[in-house]
């Protein structure tokens, strides 16, 4: 089984991901599944794992973390995983995380880019976008999945109309097919009877927690002060662990403006007021590229600032 401890390690090519999954799965059978959250641009299903607890799959209000958006922020992968994997092999030990998991039905995604996760694997370590071909009138590859969701798309300023450029936003909003598939199933868990909870959209680098909004930075979400006070906790928790520091705030206010990216839609139109954004480690020294040997602490100071979010949401 890859579901080890030896796992976070290193870093894994795309289809040992897979089987990492299937190995958690497998191992925790009455607890996990993998799922299918929407389909990549190549025809790849896009996998993760759904855990439970006592009540079953389905039941309990969904919460969805998205990570390896962007296809070189590897360790957005591997973080995502841990996660996961302390959820299971902690729910038997844990009354804490038994509490959580009883509580709510986990949708953990950790490659939503699995075409240019893939590509950045094989090709192009620095490659950011998904691996759409190019739009009429050019050679250029790729949409950035984070400009593409159907929230403020056509406001100016906060992603690029340029299909050559890192953050080109697409020639519609969902002219993905990750956007739009991923968007889907997000909003059938929303409108089912078990509802929608928490969305966490996982990135790096930065060491930064945002809260909506990224498309204005002058109007703030209605539970702005509600969704900033879980931001402090989830950095003050996470600092405590190694004193990794981590700004917070509105996404736009605190980084850049950022049109059709997925917190602002989960938290707009699908309607989930726990949606939140994050980049892990480091602050540049490494960026992208971040040594294995911070696999480990990576995910252990952001499941920290995580417990702290699962155990004050209302």
């Amino acid at each position: 089984s890859l579901a080890t401890p030896a796992w976070f390690n290193a870093y894994h090519p795309y289809a040992d991901h897979l089987q990492f999954l299937s190995d958690l799965a497998a191992a925790y059978p009455s607890r996990a599944k993998v799922v299918t959250g929407g389909t990549s641009t190549q025809g790849r299903p896009i996998k993760g794992i759904n855990i439970f607890g006592s009540s079953g799959s389905g039941v309990k209000p969904a919460i969805i973390w998205h990570a390896n958006v962007h296809a070189r922020e590897w360790i957005t992968s591997m973080t995502a995983e841990y996660m996961a994997y302390k959820l299971l092999t902690n729910y038997g030990n844990s009354t804490e995380i038994k509490g959580y998991v009883d509580k709510y039905d986990f949708y953990i995604f950790p490659v939503v880019n699995p075409d240019g996760f893939v590509y950045s694997q094989t090709t192009n370590r620095m490659w950011r976008k998904n691996r759409q071909s190019p739009p009429s009138g050019s050679s250029c590859y790729g949409r950035d999945i984070n400009r593409n969701w159907d929230i403020h798309w056509s406001d100016p300023g906060g992603a690029s109309t340029n299909p050559c450029d890192d953050t080109y936003k697409g020639t519609a909003p969902f002219d993905a097919s990750e956007t739009r598939t991923l968007a889907a199933f997000l909003n059938a868990k929303k409108n089912s009877t078990q509802g929608m909870k928490m969305y966490i959209d996982w990135h790096s680098y930065s060491q930064m927690f945002f809260t909506p909004y990224g498309w204005t930075c002058t109007q703030l979400p209605p539970d702005y002060t509600e969704l900033l006070a879980l931001a402090k906790g989830f950095t003050t928790s996470l600092k405590a662990v190694y004193g990794t520091t981590y700004t917070y705030g509105p996404s736009c206010s605190t980084i850049y403006k950022t049109t059709g990216s997925s917190d602002d839609y989960t938290y707009g139109v699908t309607g989930v007021k726990y949606s939140f954004s994050a980049e892990l480690r480091d602050k540049g020294t490494y960026g992208f590229v971040l040594p294995a040997n911070q696999i480990y602490p990576t995910g252990i100071e952001t499941w920290a600032g995580v417990k702290y979010l699962l155990a004050n949401m209302t």
